[in-house]
């Protein structure tokens, strides 16, 4: 039943008015909660910090996992000390920088860049107790774990943004009413059990995409790779305890004949005994027995459990949905594909294409809409990532100024178009519209006027034209 139709018929039980009457208050009531400037928002889960949209997540995600109901999300616990999470947030933390942040202004592909903007500026030295490096390094690990980065500004007395702090992931929340309208009235942060509400105006919200089931929110990659990360949970634990029982996964101690029993005191200390002598700090060592007993080890067979492959899966899984080539961040199944052909550089520059650039863009249109026009009110004003130093798409360079001078020199395109593929601004000298052997024949003509003798006497109007009237004849 449609929440109007419900509406109407409470109203019915309790008013009891006229049917009329009834359909005019309902349409009424209607028309003033449908809003004029925005489309209608879900409004579930409004109203309150931890609500159930949580319990939606929890839900869905189980949902996806058909025939378990097991919580992956609660079973591997805080990703952040996940070795494949943090294997990929490492990378993009130390990549990132690579390229500065600046603004540019124009229109199309016709940019130039605003040297010394203050926005710029203030990215990269965002307040009095860290870079922007590493603020770009917490980026990394909500971008990665959360798919949402939350950056705080803080304001002078006049109202100027003048810093800015990364704030953890799993203390922010995006907040709204339970009409759905606006889309987001504020943010709430939780601090040492208590609720702050940021405006919406102070926070810069970084989204991975759109959460579906609530696209107030970016889509956290690390979702639907759970059982995955899982996996490698318990595959790197089951090693480890091996590692740490002297690589024997469990024996039965038992007496060495029918004839001879071991009373419980004493199964419980050669059970101790045994643990202290094979297992830990004291593997190794040297135990002996007084009675006949008889040790054997539970068969089973290491390589059976396919641990490395199990390992290898999940490597190869988190790797496609990040878009992280295996073997940039030094998984096991990367390093196997550098023994096809693909070399390290080339698997790099996949892993700028696929993900880094992409991430870049994101992050430089959220700066443009949330933060740049505060501090410029200029119009054509955009932010950008200047990748022209980036060692590893040299090659890429190289190639494109191969292929822009080629184009160049067959009079294809003109002298602006030249600049502004390559990155440069426009041509100041006035040549911006010609082509190549338009500039070519006016650089020729200004070189010869530069180059001639000034003391030349076959320039000297005397000599050339001793009457003084222009050569012409009497």
């Amino acid at each position: 039943m449609g929440y109007w139709t419900s509406l109407k018929e409470g109203l019915s039980a309790a008013l009891t008015p006229s049917e009329e009457s009834i359909d005019v208050l309902v349409k009424g009531l209607r028309d003033a909660s449908m809003p004029t400037g925005e489309p209608p928002f879900s409004g579930y889960g409004g109203q309150g910090f931890w609500n159930d949209s949580n319990a939606q997540r929890l839900e869905n995600l189980l949902r996806l996992f058909t025939g378990s109901r097991i919580d992956y999300e609660r079973e591997v616990g805080d990703l952040s000390l996940s070795s494949l999470v943090m294997a990929a947030a490492n990378w993009l933390g130390t990549t990132l920088p690579e390229a500065p942040i600046e603004v540019a202004r124009g229109k199309g592909k016709k940019l130039a860049s605003v040297d010394d903007h203050p926005l710029a500026q203030l990215w990269a030295n965002p307040n009095p107790y860290y870079s922007g490096e590493l603020m770009l390094m917490g980026f990394a690990v909500s971008w990665l774990i959360s798919g949402n980065v939350y950056i705080l500004k803080v304001r002078d007395m006049a109202g100027q943004v003048v810093e800015l702090y990364y704030l953890p992931h799993f203390m922010v929340e995006p907040q709204w009413p339970i009409s759905g309208i606006p889309f987001i009235s504020h943010y709430a942060y939780a601090v040492d059990g208590r609720e702050y509400h940021i405006p919406v105006e102070d926070i810069i919200h970084f989204r991975k995409g759109m959460d579906p089931n609530n696209p107030r929110k970016g889509l956290a990659p690390t979702a639907p790779v759970l059982r995955e990360l899982f996996s490698d949970h318990e595959a790197a634990n089951f090693a480890a305890q091996l590692l740490k029982n002297f690589g024997i996964p469990g024996v039965i101690i038992a007496p060495g004949s029918d004839k001879v029993t071991i009373k419980k005191d004493d199964r419980e200390e050669i059970k101790q005994e045994y643990q202290a002598k094979f297992t830990g700090d004291g593997r190794g060592s040297a135990m002996v027995l007084s009675g006949q007993i008889d040790v054997k080890t539970l068969s089973f067979d290491p390589e059976k459990l396919m641990m490395i492959e199990q390992r290898k899966v999940a490597e190869s899984r988190w790797s496609a949905v990040t878009g992280i080539p295996a073997a940039v961040l030094g998984f096991m199944v990367g390093m196997e594909q550098t023994k096809v052909g693909a070399t390290m550089r080339e698997l790099r520059e996949l892993a700028y294409e696929s993900f880094l650039i992409p991430t870049q863009r994101i992050l430089a249109g959220t700066l443009t809409k949330q933060l740049l026009p505060e501090m410029d009110v200029r119009p054509n004003l955009k932010v950008r990532f200047d990748n022209s130093e980036v060692r590893v798409l040299q090659d890429d360079r190289d190639k494109l100024f191969a292929r822009i001078n080629k184009a160049w020199i067959s009079d294809e395109i003109t002298l602006d178009e030249c600049r502004t593929a390559l990155g440069y601004e426009a041509d100041q000298s006035g040549r911006g519209d010609k082509y190549y052997s338009e500039v070519k024949q006016m650089l020729a003509i200004a070189l010869a006027k530069q180059t001639q003798p000034a003391n030349d006497p076959s320039q000297d109007p005397a000599v050339n034209d001793p009457a003084g009237n222009g050569g012409q004849q009497n």
